[in-house]
């Protein structure tokens, strides 16, 4: 996400690419993942544009813990939860590694300022909310919660409220105490997998038919 160039990771998604023209006229859902998942998913539909000149037929989009906005907050926040070590003795390197990160994420902006460009999480929100990539037609659901220490669900709402204005239509699910991507485990499981099942599989049986 951080090291590979976008014109590298969008040839790699080639050959899922060719995996969705071979399934052509089955619906095609797309259940991302945190703020990774979100920008491998804006990169796939910017791929397939390139090579088909249209967009993806979405019937769906599960954005599961994203899209975090890309603030100089936001970064350095996810980068302190998801390096930074909390037990001794390696708790005893978090003073110097909290200011690695912010030199790090300093130094990003610094760059985005410099050269006018957005930076990743920030081009990645702009991507799942243009309609020149994501196609009117795909319904968007929204799961989040208030117990995710990495990506904030005022972020998601934001996300959410930009794409309903847009014309999408908006499901948001929420969550109250379970962390980040892991809302199919404890409180939240029942409503979790049952709405997997009726947005996904229902629509899935239903093209299928009755077996004879």
């Amino acid at each position: 996400m951080i090291y590979r160039s976008n014109a590298t990771q969008m040839q790699d998604l080639q050959p899922t690419i060719s995996a969705l023209l071979a399934a052509s006229g089955s619906p095609i859902y797309i259940h991302l993942f945190s703020n990774s998942g979100a920008q491998q998913t804006a990169l796939l539909l910017r791929a397939y544009k390139a090579k088909m000149g249209k967009v993806l037929p979405l019937k769906g989009l599960i954005m599961d813990s994203s899209v975090a906005k890309g603030t100089y907050e936001r970064a350095v926040g996810s980068l302190s939860y998801t390096f930074l070590p909390v037990r001794l003795p390696f708790a005893l390197f978090r003073f110097p590694a909290l200011l690695l990160i912010h030199l790090l994420v300093a130094v990003n902006w610094l760059l985005e300022r410099v050269s006018g460009k957005p930076n990743t999480l920030k081009q990645t929100g702009r991507d799942l909310n243009d309609p020149e990539l994501v196609g009117g037609e795909a319904e968007r659901v929204y799961l989040y919660g208030k117990g995710d220490r990495l990506v904030r669900w005022e972020d998601v709402e934001a996300h959410a409220k930009e794409a309903e204005r847009m014309g999408w239509y908006i499901e948001r699910i929420v969550f109250e105490w379970s962390g980040h991507c892991k809302w199919g485990k404890g409180e939240g499981e029942e409503r979790y997998w049952g709405l997997l099942k009726r947005v996904v599989v229902s629509e899935i049986g239903r093209l299928a038919g009755p077996k004879l």
